[in-house]
Protein backbone atom coordinates (compact mmCIF):
# COMPACT_ATOMS: atom_id res chain seq x y z
CA UNK A 1 0.00 0.00 0.00
CA UNK A 2 1.29 3.47 -0.74
CA UNK A 3 2.93 5.11 2.23
CA UNK A 4 3.63 1.92 4.13
CA UNK A 5 7.28 1.81 5.24
CA UNK A 6 9.29 -1.18 4.14
CA UNK A 7 12.16 -2.74 6.10
CA UNK A 8 15.58 -1.78 4.89
CA UNK A 9 18.57 -4.04 4.40
CA UNK A 10 18.78 -7.79 4.04
CA UNK A 11 18.30 -10.48 6.62
CA UNK A 12 21.96 -11.47 7.01
CA UNK A 13 23.61 -13.76 9.55
CA UNK A 14 27.34 -13.53 10.21
CA UNK A 15 29.56 -16.42 11.28
CA UNK A 16 29.79 -14.97 14.82
CA UNK A 17 26.02 -14.94 15.14
CA UNK A 18 25.89 -18.51 13.91
CA UNK A 19 28.13 -19.64 16.77
CA UNK A 20 26.28 -17.62 19.39
CA UNK A 21 22.79 -18.61 18.16
CA UNK A 22 22.87 -22.28 16.96
CA UNK A 23 19.07 -22.36 16.52
CA UNK A 24 19.34 -19.59 13.93
CA UNK A 25 22.10 -21.49 12.16
CA UNK A 26 20.12 -24.73 12.12
CA UNK A 27 17.04 -22.94 10.82
CA UNK A 28 18.95 -21.19 8.07
CA UNK A 29 20.77 -24.32 6.95
CA UNK A 30 17.60 -26.40 6.94
CA UNK A 31 15.70 -23.72 5.04
CA UNK A 32 18.38 -23.47 2.36
CA UNK A 33 18.88 -27.23 1.95
CA UNK A 34 15.18 -28.02 1.78
CA UNK A 35 14.57 -25.17 -0.62
CA UNK A 36 17.30 -26.54 -2.90
CA UNK A 37 15.85 -30.04 -2.72
CA UNK A 38 12.44 -28.66 -3.51
CA UNK A 39 13.80 -26.73 -6.47
CA UNK A 40 15.58 -29.84 -7.83
CA UNK A 41 12.33 -31.81 -7.76
CA UNK A 42 10.49 -29.32 -9.93
CA UNK A 43 10.22 -30.05 -13.65
CA UNK A 44 7.64 -27.82 -15.15
CA UNK A 45 7.38 -24.10 -15.60
CA UNK A 46 4.62 -23.54 -13.07
CA UNK A 47 6.64 -24.98 -10.18
CA UNK A 48 9.67 -22.99 -11.25
CA UNK A 49 7.57 -19.88 -10.72
CA UNK A 50 6.69 -21.05 -7.20
CA UNK A 51 10.32 -21.42 -6.15
CA UNK A 52 11.04 -18.03 -7.64
CA UNK A 53 8.31 -16.55 -5.48
CA UNK A 54 9.68 -18.38 -2.44
CA UNK A 55 13.13 -16.88 -2.94
CA UNK A 56 11.62 -13.47 -3.53
CA UNK A 57 9.64 -13.63 -0.28
CA UNK A 58 12.73 -14.76 1.64
CA UNK A 59 14.90 -11.99 0.25
CA UNK A 60 15.33 -8.37 1.08
CA UNK A 61 12.07 -6.51 0.82
CA UNK A 62 13.40 -3.32 -0.74
CA UNK A 63 12.78 -3.06 -4.43
CA UNK A 64 16.10 -3.15 -6.23
CA UNK A 65 17.72 -0.14 -7.75
CA UNK A 66 19.42 -0.64 -11.05
CA UNK A 67 21.86 2.23 -10.62
CA UNK A 68 25.56 1.35 -11.01
CA UNK A 69 26.97 -0.26 -7.86
CA UNK A 70 23.59 -0.98 -6.33
CA UNK A 71 24.37 -4.71 -5.90
CA UNK A 72 27.99 -4.43 -4.70
CA UNK A 73 27.09 -4.93 -1.03
CA UNK A 74 24.89 -8.00 -1.55
CA UNK A 75 26.14 -11.25 0.02
CA UNK A 76 25.89 -14.40 -2.16
CA UNK A 77 24.13 -17.48 -0.89
CA UNK A 78 26.54 -20.17 0.31
CA UNK A 79 26.72 -23.11 2.64
CA UNK A 80 28.42 -23.10 6.08
CA UNK A 81 32.05 -23.93 5.85
CA UNK A 82 32.52 -22.62 2.34
CA UNK A 83 32.60 -18.90 3.33
CA UNK A 84 32.75 -17.10 6.58
CA UNK A 85 29.11 -16.04 6.50
CA UNK A 86 25.83 -17.10 5.05
CA UNK A 87 23.01 -14.96 3.80
CA UNK A 88 19.66 -15.40 2.22
CA UNK A 89 19.64 -14.73 -1.49
CA UNK A 90 19.39 -11.17 -2.72
CA UNK A 91 16.31 -9.99 -4.55
CA UNK A 92 15.92 -11.31 -8.07
CA UNK A 93 16.17 -8.34 -10.45
CA UNK A 94 12.92 -8.11 -12.33
CA UNK A 95 11.36 -5.32 -14.29
CA UNK A 96 8.08 -5.83 -12.40
CA UNK A 97 8.79 -7.28 -8.88
CA UNK A 98 5.13 -6.98 -7.97
CA UNK A 99 1.89 -6.62 -9.83
CA UNK A 100 1.66 -3.09 -11.27
CA UNK A 101 -0.41 -0.86 -9.04
CA UNK A 102 -0.26 -3.24 -6.07
CA UNK A 103 2.38 -3.22 -3.32
CA UNK A 104 2.83 -6.15 -0.98
CA UNK A 105 1.94 -5.64 2.67
CA UNK A 106 4.71 -5.70 5.33
CA UNK A 107 3.61 -9.19 6.38
CA UNK A 108 4.70 -10.48 3.00
CA UNK A 109 8.38 -9.76 3.78
CA UNK A 110 10.75 -11.65 6.10
CA UNK A 111 11.92 -9.51 9.00
CA UNK A 112 13.34 -10.23 12.45
CA UNK A 113 9.83 -10.08 13.89
CA UNK A 114 7.89 -12.27 11.47
CA UNK A 115 10.60 -14.76 10.45
CA UNK A 116 9.28 -18.29 10.87
CA UNK A 117 11.12 -21.59 10.82
CA UNK A 118 8.16 -23.30 9.12
CA UNK A 119 7.83 -23.64 5.41
CA UNK A 120 5.24 -21.60 3.52
CA UNK A 121 2.06 -23.35 2.37
CA UNK A 122 3.35 -24.10 -1.10
CA UNK A 123 6.02 -26.33 0.50
CA UNK A 124 4.51 -27.50 3.77
CA UNK A 125 1.03 -28.29 2.53
CA UNK A 126 0.05 -31.93 2.22
CA UNK A 127 -1.95 -31.12 -0.91
CA UNK A 128 0.76 -31.80 -3.49
CA UNK A 129 1.09 -33.38 -6.86
CA UNK A 130 1.69 -37.09 -6.62
CA UNK A 131 4.99 -37.99 -8.32
CA UNK A 132 3.71 -41.47 -9.23
CA UNK A 133 0.75 -40.06 -11.17
CA UNK A 134 2.74 -37.19 -12.63
CA UNK A 135 5.32 -39.71 -13.75
CA UNK A 136 2.45 -41.79 -15.11
CA UNK A 137 1.37 -38.91 -17.34
CA UNK A 138 4.81 -37.75 -18.47
CA UNK A 139 6.76 -41.01 -18.52
CA UNK A 140 4.49 -43.91 -19.60
CA UNK A 141 5.92 -47.45 -19.73
CA UNK A 142 6.40 -47.07 -23.47
CA UNK A 143 3.69 -47.31 -26.07
CA UNK A 144 2.39 -50.83 -26.55
CA UNK A 145 3.62 -52.04 -29.93
CA UNK A 146 4.28 -55.17 -31.95
CA UNK A 147 7.54 -55.62 -29.98
CA UNK A 148 6.56 -54.22 -26.59
CA UNK A 149 5.99 -56.60 -24.88
CA UNK A 150 7.88 -59.01 -27.19
CA UNK A 151 5.11 -61.63 -27.21
CA UNK A 152 2.80 -59.23 -29.05
CA UNK A 153 4.35 -60.25 -32.36
CA UNK A 154 3.23 -63.86 -31.86
CA UNK A 155 -0.18 -62.66 -30.70
CA UNK A 156 -0.68 -60.49 -33.77
CA UNK A 157 0.31 -63.29 -36.14
CA UNK A 158 -2.03 -65.70 -34.32
CA UNK A 159 -4.89 -63.17 -34.60
CA UNK A 160 -4.37 -62.75 -38.35
CA UNK A 161 -4.33 -66.55 -38.81
CA UNK A 162 -7.54 -66.86 -36.82
CA UNK A 163 -9.17 -64.12 -38.90
CA UNK A 164 -8.49 -66.18 -42.04
CA UNK A 165 -10.52 -69.04 -40.57
CA UNK A 166 -13.29 -66.65 -39.49
CA UNK A 167 -13.52 -65.26 -43.01
CA UNK A 168 -13.37 -68.78 -44.44
CA UNK A 169 -16.39 -69.59 -42.29
CA UNK A 170 -18.40 -66.47 -43.17
CA UNK A 171 -17.64 -66.54 -46.88
CA UNK A 172 -18.93 -70.04 -47.51
CA UNK A 173 -22.73 -69.71 -46.98
CA UNK A 174 -23.13 -67.44 -50.02
CA UNK A 175 -21.80 -70.09 -52.39
CA UNK A 176 -23.42 -72.97 -50.51
CA UNK A 177 -26.82 -71.36 -50.11
CA UNK A 178 -28.47 -72.76 -53.29
CA UNK A 179 -27.24 -76.23 -52.38
CA UNK A 180 -28.48 -75.93 -48.79
CA UNK A 181 -31.91 -74.93 -50.12
CA UNK A 182 -32.07 -77.94 -52.43
CA UNK A 183 -30.68 -80.33 -49.79
CA UNK A 184 -33.30 -79.40 -47.17
CA UNK A 185 -36.02 -78.39 -49.66
CA UNK A 186 -36.53 -74.98 -48.05
CA UNK A 187 -37.09 -71.54 -49.56
CA UNK A 188 -35.25 -68.23 -49.16
CA UNK A 189 -36.99 -67.16 -45.98
CA UNK A 190 -36.40 -70.47 -44.15
CA UNK A 191 -32.74 -70.86 -45.09
CA UNK A 192 -32.15 -67.30 -43.86
CA UNK A 193 -32.74 -68.57 -40.30
CA UNK A 194 -29.08 -69.60 -40.14
CA UNK A 195 -28.14 -65.90 -40.16
CA UNK A 196 -30.81 -65.05 -37.61
CA UNK A 197 -29.46 -67.70 -35.21
CA UNK A 198 -25.97 -66.31 -35.75
CA UNK A 199 -27.22 -62.83 -34.81
CA UNK A 200 -28.81 -64.09 -31.59
CA UNK A 201 -25.45 -65.56 -30.55
CA UNK A 202 -23.82 -62.16 -30.99
CA UNK A 203 -26.47 -60.42 -28.94
CA UNK A 204 -25.97 -62.89 -26.08
CA UNK A 205 -22.25 -62.13 -26.00
CA UNK A 206 -22.89 -58.38 -26.12
CA UNK A 207 -24.79 -58.45 -22.83
CA UNK A 208 -22.42 -60.97 -21.23
CA UNK A 209 -19.22 -59.21 -22.34
CA UNK A 210 -18.51 -57.41 -19.07
CA UNK A 211 -18.65 -60.48 -16.77
CA UNK A 212 -16.74 -62.47 -19.41
CA UNK A 213 -13.96 -59.90 -19.50
CA UNK A 214 -13.92 -59.67 -15.70
CA UNK A 215 -13.83 -63.38 -14.89
CA UNK A 216 -12.26 -64.91 -18.00
CA UNK A 217 -9.95 -62.17 -19.20
CA UNK A 218 -8.64 -61.73 -22.72
CA UNK A 219 -6.96 -65.14 -23.06
CA UNK A 220 -9.89 -67.32 -22.03
CA UNK A 221 -12.50 -65.15 -23.76
CA UNK A 222 -10.68 -65.77 -27.04
CA UNK A 223 -10.24 -69.45 -26.23
CA UNK A 224 -13.94 -69.76 -25.35
CA UNK A 225 -14.82 -68.18 -28.68
CA UNK A 226 -12.71 -70.75 -30.53
CA UNK A 227 -14.38 -73.58 -28.62
CA UNK A 228 -17.85 -72.29 -29.57
CA UNK A 229 -16.81 -72.23 -33.23
CA UNK A 230 -15.54 -75.80 -32.93
CA UNK A 231 -18.95 -76.80 -31.56
CA UNK A 232 -20.63 -75.21 -34.58
CA UNK A 233 -18.41 -76.94 -37.13
CA UNK A 234 -18.81 -80.30 -35.39
CA UNK A 235 -22.60 -79.95 -35.45
CA UNK A 236 -22.85 -78.88 -39.11
CA UNK A 237 -20.20 -81.01 -40.84
CA UNK A 238 -22.30 -84.18 -40.74
CA UNK A 239 -25.27 -82.66 -42.59
CA UNK A 240 -27.83 -83.16 -39.78
CA UNK A 241 -31.38 -81.87 -39.74
CA UNK A 242 -31.89 -78.22 -40.57
CA UNK A 243 -32.83 -77.42 -36.96
CA UNK A 244 -29.43 -78.68 -35.75
CA UNK A 245 -27.69 -76.55 -38.39
CA UNK A 246 -29.54 -73.47 -37.11
CA UNK A 247 -28.45 -74.22 -33.53
CA UNK A 248 -24.91 -74.72 -34.77
CA UNK A 249 -24.89 -71.25 -36.33
CA UNK A 250 -26.06 -69.88 -32.97
CA UNK A 251 -22.88 -71.24 -31.34
CA UNK A 252 -20.93 -69.83 -34.26
CA UNK A 253 -22.28 -66.36 -33.47
CA UNK A 254 -21.21 -66.71 -29.83
CA UNK A 255 -17.73 -67.81 -30.85
CA UNK A 256 -17.14 -65.06 -33.40
CA UNK A 257 -18.42 -62.31 -31.07
CA UNK A 258 -16.37 -63.42 -28.05
CA UNK A 259 -13.08 -63.69 -29.94
CA UNK A 260 -13.58 -60.85 -32.42
CA UNK A 261 -14.26 -58.14 -29.82
CA UNK A 262 -11.19 -59.04 -27.74
CA UNK A 263 -8.89 -59.22 -30.76
CA UNK A 264 -10.19 -55.93 -32.16
CA UNK A 265 -9.47 -54.15 -28.88
CA UNK A 266 -6.01 -55.68 -28.55
CA UNK A 267 -4.95 -54.68 -32.06
CA UNK A 268 -6.49 -51.21 -31.78
CA UNK A 269 -4.27 -50.41 -28.78
CA UNK A 270 -1.03 -51.23 -30.60
CA UNK A 271 1.21 -48.57 -32.07
CA UNK A 272 0.42 -48.25 -35.80
CA UNK A 273 -2.86 -50.00 -35.06
CA UNK A 274 -4.27 -49.14 -38.49
CA UNK A 275 -1.69 -51.36 -40.17
CA UNK A 276 -2.35 -54.36 -37.94
CA UNK A 277 -6.11 -53.94 -38.08
CA UNK A 278 -5.73 -53.87 -41.85
CA UNK A 279 -3.79 -57.15 -41.73
CA UNK A 280 -6.36 -58.68 -39.41
CA UNK A 281 -9.40 -57.74 -41.48
CA UNK A 282 -7.44 -58.44 -44.64
CA UNK A 283 -6.92 -61.97 -43.34
CA UNK A 284 -10.66 -62.19 -42.81
CA UNK A 285 -11.24 -61.05 -46.38
CA UNK A 286 -8.68 -63.55 -47.68
CA UNK A 287 -10.52 -66.39 -46.01
CA UNK A 288 -13.85 -65.10 -47.32
CA UNK A 289 -12.32 -64.92 -50.82
CA UNK A 290 -10.98 -68.46 -50.81
CA UNK A 291 -14.09 -70.00 -49.22
CA UNK A 292 -16.46 -69.59 -52.22
CA UNK A 293 -13.77 -70.97 -54.54
CA UNK A 294 -13.30 -74.07 -52.41
CA UNK A 295 -17.04 -74.50 -51.74
CA UNK A 296 -17.94 -74.13 -55.43
CA UNK A 297 -15.24 -76.59 -56.47
CA UNK A 298 -16.44 -79.13 -53.89
CA UNK A 299 -20.11 -79.02 -54.89
CA UNK A 300 -19.18 -79.07 -58.59
CA UNK A 301 -17.36 -82.35 -57.88
CA UNK A 302 -20.50 -83.66 -56.14
CA UNK A 303 -19.01 -83.53 -52.65
CA UNK A 304 -21.61 -83.06 -49.94
CA UNK A 305 -21.88 -79.38 -49.00
CA UNK A 306 -21.55 -80.02 -45.24
CA UNK A 307 -18.11 -81.58 -45.64
CA UNK A 308 -16.79 -78.10 -46.25
CA UNK A 309 -17.03 -77.56 -42.48
CA UNK A 310 -14.61 -80.43 -41.84
CA UNK A 311 -11.90 -78.13 -43.22
CA UNK A 312 -12.93 -75.47 -40.73
CA UNK A 313 -12.98 -77.99 -37.89
CA UNK A 314 -9.33 -78.81 -38.56
CA UNK A 315 -8.24 -75.18 -39.01
CA UNK A 316 -9.95 -73.93 -35.86
CA UNK A 317 -8.50 -76.79 -33.79
CA UNK A 318 -4.99 -75.60 -34.69
CA UNK A 319 -5.80 -71.92 -34.14
CA UNK A 320 -7.41 -72.67 -30.78
CA UNK A 321 -4.13 -73.95 -29.33
CA UNK A 322 -2.13 -71.27 -31.12
CA UNK A 323 -4.19 -68.45 -29.57
CA UNK A 324 -4.21 -70.07 -26.12
CA UNK A 325 -0.42 -70.19 -26.01
CA UNK A 326 0.02 -66.79 -27.68
CA UNK A 327 -2.15 -65.00 -25.11
CA UNK A 328 -0.89 -66.92 -22.09
CA UNK A 329 0.36 -64.45 -19.49
CA UNK A 330 -1.29 -61.49 -21.23
CA UNK A 331 -2.97 -60.35 -18.02
CA UNK A 332 0.44 -59.77 -16.43
CA UNK A 333 2.53 -58.39 -19.28
CA UNK A 334 -0.22 -56.08 -20.55
CA UNK A 335 -1.06 -54.86 -17.02
CA UNK A 336 1.07 -51.65 -17.24
CA UNK A 337 -0.98 -50.39 -20.17
CA UNK A 338 -4.30 -51.46 -18.67
CA UNK A 339 -3.36 -49.68 -15.42
CA UNK A 340 -2.15 -46.56 -17.20
CA UNK A 341 -5.23 -46.32 -19.39
CA UNK A 342 -7.55 -46.77 -16.42
CA UNK A 343 -5.79 -44.05 -14.38
CA UNK A 344 -5.61 -41.59 -17.24
CA UNK A 345 -9.28 -42.16 -17.99
CA UNK A 346 -10.20 -41.44 -14.36
CA UNK A 347 -8.24 -38.20 -14.36
CA UNK A 348 -9.15 -37.05 -17.85
CA UNK A 349 -12.67 -38.40 -18.17
CA UNK A 350 -14.82 -36.64 -20.70
CA UNK A 351 -18.21 -36.96 -22.23
CA UNK A 352 -18.73 -37.44 -25.96
CA UNK A 353 -19.81 -33.81 -26.29
CA UNK A 354 -16.44 -32.67 -24.92
CA UNK A 355 -14.52 -34.43 -27.67
CA UNK A 356 -15.56 -31.87 -30.24
CA UNK A 357 -15.04 -28.44 -28.69
CA UNK A 358 -16.52 -25.11 -29.56
CA UNK A 359 -14.35 -22.00 -29.30
CA UNK A 360 -15.58 -21.32 -25.76
CA UNK A 361 -15.06 -24.92 -24.64
CA UNK A 362 -11.50 -24.91 -25.92
CA UNK A 363 -10.53 -21.89 -23.81
CA UNK A 364 -11.79 -23.56 -20.63
CA UNK A 365 -10.25 -26.96 -21.29
CA UNK A 366 -7.21 -27.99 -19.25
CA UNK A 367 -4.58 -30.51 -20.21
CA UNK A 368 -3.90 -33.83 -18.54
CA UNK A 369 -1.25 -32.48 -16.19
CA UNK A 370 -3.64 -29.92 -14.72
CA UNK A 371 -6.25 -32.64 -14.27
CA UNK A 372 -3.74 -34.72 -12.34
CA UNK A 373 -2.81 -31.70 -10.19
CA UNK A 374 -6.43 -31.12 -9.20
CA UNK A 375 -7.45 -34.73 -8.83
CA UNK A 376 -4.65 -36.28 -6.80
CA UNK A 377 -4.47 -34.64 -3.38
CA UNK A 378 -3.38 -37.52 -1.19
CA UNK A 379 0.33 -37.85 -1.81
CA UNK A 380 2.52 -38.23 1.26
CA UNK A 381 5.65 -40.27 0.50
CA UNK A 382 7.78 -38.96 -2.41
CA UNK A 383 9.87 -42.14 -2.47
CA UNK A 384 6.99 -44.58 -2.84
CA UNK A 385 6.67 -46.67 -5.98
CA UNK A 386 3.51 -47.20 -7.96
CA UNK A 387 2.37 -50.81 -7.78
CA UNK A 388 0.80 -52.21 -10.95
CA UNK A 389 -2.59 -53.58 -10.05
CA UNK A 390 -5.67 -54.53 -11.95
CA UNK A 391 -7.61 -51.39 -12.96
CA UNK A 392 -10.76 -50.83 -10.98
CA UNK A 393 -13.74 -51.14 -13.29
CA UNK A 394 -16.60 -48.97 -12.05
CA UNK A 395 -19.87 -50.63 -11.28
CA UNK A 396 -22.55 -50.36 -13.88
CA UNK A 397 -20.07 -50.10 -16.75
CA UNK A 398 -22.59 -51.76 -19.07
CA UNK A 399 -25.13 -49.10 -18.14
CA UNK A 400 -22.54 -46.39 -18.76
CA UNK A 401 -21.79 -47.82 -22.18
CA UNK A 402 -25.48 -48.03 -23.03
CA UNK A 403 -25.99 -44.39 -22.00
CA UNK A 404 -23.15 -43.20 -24.22
CA UNK A 405 -24.44 -41.78 -27.50
CA UNK A 406 -21.25 -42.61 -29.40
CA UNK A 407 -21.72 -46.28 -28.50
CA UNK A 408 -25.10 -46.24 -30.22
CA UNK A 409 -23.87 -44.29 -33.24
CA UNK A 410 -21.04 -46.77 -33.77
CA UNK A 411 -23.26 -49.78 -33.11
CA UNK A 412 -25.85 -48.71 -35.66
CA UNK A 413 -23.09 -47.81 -38.10
CA UNK A 414 -21.63 -51.33 -37.88
CA UNK A 415 -25.13 -52.83 -37.93
CA UNK A 416 -25.92 -51.32 -41.32
CA UNK A 417 -22.37 -51.73 -42.66
CA UNK A 418 -22.09 -55.43 -42.02
CA UNK A 419 -25.70 -55.93 -43.00
CA UNK A 420 -24.89 -54.47 -46.43
CA UNK A 421 -21.59 -56.36 -46.71
CA UNK A 422 -22.95 -59.80 -45.83
CA UNK A 423 -26.14 -59.28 -47.83
CA UNK A 424 -24.09 -58.81 -50.99
CA UNK A 425 -21.61 -61.55 -50.14
CA UNK A 426 -24.37 -63.98 -49.23
CA UNK A 427 -26.93 -63.28 -51.95
CA UNK A 428 -24.88 -62.12 -54.94
CA UNK A 429 -24.74 -65.65 -56.38
CA UNK A 430 -28.53 -65.97 -56.16
CA UNK A 431 -28.86 -62.46 -57.61
CA UNK A 432 -26.75 -63.34 -60.68
CA UNK A 433 -28.47 -66.72 -61.15
CA UNK A 434 -32.09 -65.64 -60.77
CA UNK A 435 -32.08 -61.99 -61.83
CA UNK A 436 -29.36 -61.99 -64.52
CA UNK A 437 -29.62 -65.59 -65.67
CA UNK A 438 -26.00 -66.50 -64.94
CA UNK A 439 -24.29 -69.88 -65.33
CA UNK A 440 -24.69 -72.13 -62.27
CA UNK A 441 -21.18 -73.61 -62.53
CA UNK A 442 -19.32 -70.29 -62.70
CA UNK A 443 -21.54 -67.82 -60.85
CA UNK A 444 -20.16 -68.93 -57.50
CA UNK A 445 -16.89 -67.28 -58.37
CA UNK A 446 -18.56 -63.83 -58.43
CA UNK A 447 -18.79 -64.03 -54.63
CA UNK A 448 -15.02 -64.61 -54.56
CA UNK A 449 -14.62 -61.46 -56.63
CA UNK A 450 -16.50 -59.45 -54.00
CA UNK A 451 -14.51 -60.89 -51.08
CA UNK A 452 -11.28 -60.59 -53.07
CA UNK A 453 -11.92 -56.89 -53.67
CA UNK A 454 -12.70 -56.48 -49.99
CA UNK A 455 -9.39 -58.16 -49.06
CA UNK A 456 -7.33 -56.02 -51.43
CA UNK A 457 -9.00 -52.90 -50.09
CA UNK A 458 -8.22 -53.76 -46.49
CA UNK A 459 -4.64 -54.80 -47.14
CA UNK A 460 -3.65 -52.16 -49.69
CA UNK A 461 -5.85 -49.13 -49.07
CA UNK A 462 -6.40 -48.97 -45.29
CA UNK A 463 -2.97 -47.66 -44.27
CA UNK A 464 -2.69 -45.39 -47.30
CA UNK A 465 -6.06 -43.77 -46.66
CA UNK A 466 -5.37 -43.40 -42.94
CA UNK A 467 -2.01 -41.70 -43.48
CA UNK A 468 -2.86 -39.58 -46.52
CA UNK A 469 -6.40 -38.32 -46.00
CA UNK A 470 -7.40 -39.50 -42.51
CA UNK A 471 -9.79 -42.18 -41.28
CA UNK A 472 -12.82 -39.92 -40.90
CA UNK A 473 -12.62 -38.39 -44.37
CA UNK A 474 -11.60 -41.74 -45.89
CA UNK A 475 -14.72 -43.55 -44.67
CA UNK A 476 -16.91 -40.81 -46.13
CA UNK A 477 -15.27 -41.04 -49.57
CA UNK A 478 -15.32 -44.85 -49.58
CA UNK A 479 -18.99 -44.98 -48.59
CA UNK A 480 -20.04 -42.63 -51.37
CA UNK A 481 -17.94 -44.59 -53.88
CA UNK A 482 -19.53 -47.88 -52.76
CA UNK A 483 -23.03 -46.46 -53.20
CA UNK A 484 -22.18 -45.24 -56.71
CA UNK A 485 -20.76 -48.67 -57.63
CA UNK A 486 -23.90 -50.41 -56.32
CA UNK A 487 -26.03 -48.25 -58.61
CA UNK A 488 -23.86 -49.27 -61.59
CA UNK A 489 -24.20 -52.95 -60.66
CA UNK A 490 -27.94 -52.55 -60.37
CA UNK A 491 -28.58 -50.71 -63.65
CA UNK A 492 -26.08 -52.27 -66.12
CA UNK A 493 -27.57 -55.62 -67.32
CA UNK A 494 -24.35 -57.41 -68.20
CA UNK A 495 -23.04 -60.35 -66.21
CA UNK A 496 -19.34 -59.66 -66.91
CA UNK A 497 -19.69 -55.94 -66.12
CA UNK A 498 -21.57 -56.79 -62.95
CA UNK A 499 -18.83 -59.18 -61.86
CA UNK A 500 -16.31 -56.33 -62.25
CA UNK A 501 -18.51 -53.85 -60.39
CA UNK A 502 -19.08 -56.36 -57.59
CA UNK A 503 -15.31 -56.66 -57.18
CA UNK A 504 -15.01 -52.86 -57.04
CA UNK A 505 -17.83 -52.82 -54.53
CA UNK A 506 -15.77 -55.07 -52.27
CA UNK A 507 -12.70 -52.85 -52.83
CA UNK A 508 -14.52 -49.74 -51.60
CA UNK A 509 -16.33 -51.54 -48.80
CA UNK A 510 -13.31 -53.34 -47.32
CA UNK A 511 -11.31 -50.53 -45.63
CA UNK A 512 -14.36 -49.00 -43.95
CA UNK A 513 -14.43 -51.36 -40.96
CA UNK A 514 -10.75 -51.12 -39.84
CA UNK A 515 -10.82 -47.34 -40.33
CA UNK A 516 -13.95 -47.17 -38.20
CA UNK A 517 -12.19 -49.10 -35.41
CA UNK A 518 -9.33 -46.57 -35.32
CA UNK A 519 -11.87 -43.78 -34.82
CA UNK A 520 -13.88 -45.75 -32.25
CA UNK A 521 -10.96 -46.30 -29.86
CA UNK A 522 -10.27 -42.56 -29.92
CA UNK A 523 -13.77 -41.28 -29.25
CA UNK A 524 -14.92 -43.88 -26.71
CA UNK A 525 -13.91 -43.40 -23.04
CA UNK A 526 -11.43 -46.06 -21.95
CA UNK A 527 -13.50 -47.42 -19.06
CA UNK A 528 -16.39 -48.38 -21.36
CA UNK A 529 -14.30 -49.13 -24.43
CA UNK A 530 -14.38 -52.92 -24.15
CA UNK A 531 -18.11 -53.11 -23.51
CA UNK A 532 -18.89 -50.53 -26.20
CA UNK A 533 -16.79 -52.28 -28.83
CA UNK A 534 -18.33 -55.61 -27.90
CA UNK A 535 -21.77 -54.08 -28.35
CA UNK A 536 -20.63 -52.68 -31.71
CA UNK A 537 -19.33 -56.09 -32.74
CA UNK A 538 -22.58 -57.72 -31.65
CA UNK A 539 -24.65 -55.19 -33.55
CA UNK A 540 -22.43 -55.61 -36.60
CA UNK A 541 -22.73 -59.35 -36.68
CA UNK A 542 -26.41 -59.07 -35.88
CA UNK A 543 -26.75 -56.81 -38.91
CA UNK A 544 -24.72 -59.32 -40.89
CA UNK A 545 -27.33 -61.90 -39.94
CA UNK A 546 -30.54 -59.89 -39.70
CA UNK A 547 -30.40 -58.05 -43.01
CA UNK A 548 -29.45 -61.09 -45.12
CA UNK A 549 -32.42 -62.79 -43.45
CA UNK A 550 -34.68 -59.86 -44.39
CA UNK A 551 -33.26 -59.77 -47.93
CA UNK A 552 -34.08 -63.47 -48.29
CA UNK A 553 -37.53 -62.94 -46.84
CA UNK A 554 -38.29 -60.08 -49.24
CA UNK A 555 -36.72 -61.92 -52.18
CA UNK A 556 -39.20 -64.72 -51.64
CA UNK A 557 -41.99 -62.36 -52.70
CA UNK A 558 -40.31 -59.52 -54.67
CA UNK A 559 -37.45 -61.31 -56.39
CA UNK A 560 -33.66 -61.47 -55.97
CA UNK A 561 -33.15 -58.01 -57.52
CA UNK A 562 -33.76 -56.58 -54.01
CA UNK A 563 -30.07 -57.23 -53.11
CA UNK A 564 -28.69 -54.05 -54.71
CA UNK A 565 -31.43 -51.66 -53.53
CA UNK A 566 -30.97 -53.06 -50.04
CA UNK A 567 -27.22 -52.35 -50.22
CA UNK A 568 -27.83 -48.75 -51.33
CA UNK A 569 -30.32 -48.13 -48.51
CA UNK A 570 -28.08 -49.68 -45.83
CA UNK A 571 -24.93 -47.88 -46.92
CA UNK A 572 -26.80 -44.58 -47.14
CA UNK A 573 -27.83 -45.07 -43.50
CA UNK A 574 -24.20 -45.90 -42.66
CA UNK A 575 -22.97 -42.67 -44.25
CA UNK A 576 -25.58 -40.61 -42.40
CA UNK A 577 -24.53 -42.10 -39.04
CA UNK A 578 -20.88 -41.41 -39.83
CA UNK A 579 -21.71 -37.69 -39.86
CA UNK A 580 -22.92 -37.95 -36.24
CA UNK A 581 -19.76 -39.60 -34.88
CA UNK A 582 -17.25 -37.09 -33.42
CA UNK A 583 -14.17 -36.30 -35.48
CA UNK A 584 -11.12 -36.62 -33.16
CA UNK A 585 -8.86 -34.98 -35.74
CA UNK A 586 -10.93 -31.79 -35.83
CA UNK A 587 -11.27 -30.40 -32.32
CA UNK A 588 -13.28 -27.35 -33.37
CA UNK A 589 -16.44 -27.99 -35.36
CA UNK A 590 -18.18 -24.94 -36.78
CA UNK A 591 -20.22 -26.61 -39.53
CA UNK A 592 -22.08 -29.91 -39.62
CA UNK A 593 -20.13 -31.19 -42.65
CA UNK A 594 -16.84 -30.94 -40.73
CA UNK A 595 -17.86 -33.99 -38.69
CA UNK A 596 -17.40 -36.15 -41.79
CA UNK A 597 -14.34 -34.37 -43.20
Amino acid sequence: MPGTPKPEGGFEVTSVQLEEQPEVRDTAVRFVEEAEVFEDSLEDEDKAKEISQLYRRASVSTKPSFAPGSFDSLTPLSRPGQQSQIGFPPPIPESLPTTPGFDLSPDAYFTDQNFSTSFPPQIASERKISPPLETLASQPPGEMSIDNPPKNKWRTIACVMWSFAAGFSDGAPGALLPHIESYYHVNYSVVSLIWLANAIGFVVVAFASHPMDKYLGRQWSIAGGCLSLLVMYAMVCGGPSFEVVVVGFFFGGIGLAAALSQINIFLALLKNSTKYLGFFHGGYGSGATVAPLVATAMVNHHIKWSYFYLILLGLMSVYFFNLCFAFSGCREDLAPWDFQDAQVEQLNDRSPDQIELTEMDRVETHNLRNNITRANLDYRDPTSQTELVEPVVPKGVVQLALKNRVTWYLSLFVLFYQGAEVSVGGWIVTYILDYRGGNATSTGYVASGFWGGLTVGRLMLTSVIHSRIGAKRGVTILSLSAIATAFLTWFIPNVIAEAVFVSLLGLFTGPVYPLMITIAVRVLPRKIQHVSLTICTAFGSSGGALFPFLVGLISQYAGAFIVMPAFVILFSATTTLWFLIPNPDRMIVKHWWQRAL
